[in-house]
């Protein structure tokens, strides 16, 4: 009787991983359940101490993956035309019902949340087989769909004229780097399952951004984006499947943490809001909008740098914890902002607004006091505090209440001329 190996997956190594891919892509084999064992953990002591928005931080990763990758990374194989069925696409081939209506109710999901009514212009980027895209399109909206393997501008064509929205949809074949062929102003961008791709993904989001739409938004679904993610960004090494399509096909698998992905959409001046899916976290998503003419305070994701500042949301108003901060490249270009603050103090409470240290303007609020600040953000910084002492209403025989809270803000307005 032949005796069964079992293979210490913690320490895998890339020749470990060759068996596993040759053993995965014989007939007849649960290829899907040999994939998933696959568990490979490449040395990231490269990534110590360098600035995850630096060049020096992304050559390291890409060295990592020449690591990995027998001859090392080429822009060309994300374009490696493979078998996929142009009539019945993955996930329709599996013929299994939870898979497909899951896929189906994330894309459904997105669409949804793109808060943008049609007639309007969408950049869907990474499109793959095609189904973000025509669903776009049978919503009324004109889509200008990106995608750089040959297979699936193949597989688009195609399905367009059979559901009947050739007219709606203009197809693109153009990489990441290059954009060939994309140009905005754009109402919604779209990324389904596809931004993790970029290596380059900071230039990427900048030049996008700049072919936003003010009121716009960009959807990054289903992406590898997750809390307690080891590094801020890099190669995914959650699942086997990243693996074996680096090792394998030379893709660029990337997974994110979510306080370096928040940052760089602040970065940018973009809003987040998020939402989870238990049921199907494919459908997980962020929302990355260009605001117009007022930041959307309570739904607003921040990144840690800035939520320690912030209570979440409370009925119609946030509170801050005191003194709280805000990127002011969320104020581009505005030559007017407004704040709509309350005191629910038992007292005056003083509040300031300042940027670097530079006091922009400041008022006495007495007890119950609504008020409007009106300020000129500054070009030349970077972040917006609004200031104030922090109270406790337990503490001051108020209510029971025992937060420590500051001001609360209703709303803050911008003007861009």
């Amino acid at each position: 009787m032949k005796q069964e190996v079992v293979m210490d997956q913690a320490k895998m190594t890339l020749e470990d991983v060759d068996r596993e891919i040759a053993a995965a892509d014989q007939p007849g084999v649960d290829r899907g359940k040999i994939i998933s064992d696959i568990q490979y953990f490449p040395d990231l002591s490269s990534l110590d101490g360098k600035d995850p928005f630096s060049a020096e931080y992304k050559s390291a990763i890409l060295e990592i993956f020449n690591d990995m990758k027998e001859g090392g990374y080429c822009l060309d194989d994300e374009a490696i035309i493979f078998d996929s069925p142009i009539e019945e696409p993955s996930p329709y081939n599996s013929h299994h019902p939870a898979m497909i209506g899951g896929h189906l109710a994330a894309i459904a999901t997105l669409v949804r949340h793109i808060d943008v009514l049609p007639p309007g212009r969408v950049l869907d980027m990474g499109f793959g087989t095609g189904d973000t895209s025509l669903l776009l399109a049978r919503c009324g909206f004109h889509v200008d769909a990106v995608d750089v393997n040959p297979r699936f501008i193949e597989m688009l064509t195609h399905w367009k004229e059979r559901v009947y929205v050739g007219d709606k949809i203009k197809v693109l074949q153009t990489d990441y780097d290059s954009l060939e062929g994309v140009a905005g102003p754009y109402d919604a961008i779209t990324f389904f399952e596809s931004f993790h791709h970029s290596l380059n993904h900071v230039d990427l989001l900048k030049r996008l951004t700049a072919m936003l739409k003010p009121g716009g938004a960009i959807i990054f679904a289903g992406e590898p984006i997750y809390d307690h993610f080891s590094i801020p960004w890099g190669l995914r090494h959650d699942e086997g499947l990243a693996t074996y399509c680096i090792r394998k096909m030379g893709w660029m698998e990337l997974g994110f943490n979510t306080q370096y992905f928040l940052e760089l959409l602040e970065k940018n001046g973009l809003c987040a809001t998020r939402r989870t899916f238990t049921d199907y976290p494919v459908a997980n998503h962020f929302r990355a909008m260009k605001a117009l003419n007022n930041i959307p305070i309570l739904g607003l994701c921040l990144s840690d740098k800035f939520s320690q500042g912030w209570h979440p949301a409370d009925g119609k108003v946030r509170w801050t914890k005191g003194s709280a901060i805000l990127p002011l490249a969320y104020f581009k270009g505005a030559n007017s902002v407004s704040l709509t603050l309350s005191n629910h103090k038992p007292a005056d409470l003083q509040v300031a607004i300042y940027a670097d240290g530079q006091v922009l303007t400041a008022k006495v609020l007495s007890p119950g006091e609504h008020a409007v600040l009106n300020f000129t953000p500054p070009s030349d910084a970077a972040v917006l505090t609004i200031g104030c002492d922090a109270w406790s209403p337990s503490e001051l025989g108020y209510n029971a209440d025992g937060r420590k809270l500051g001001v609360a803000v209703h709303a803050i307005d911008f003007h861009v001329p």
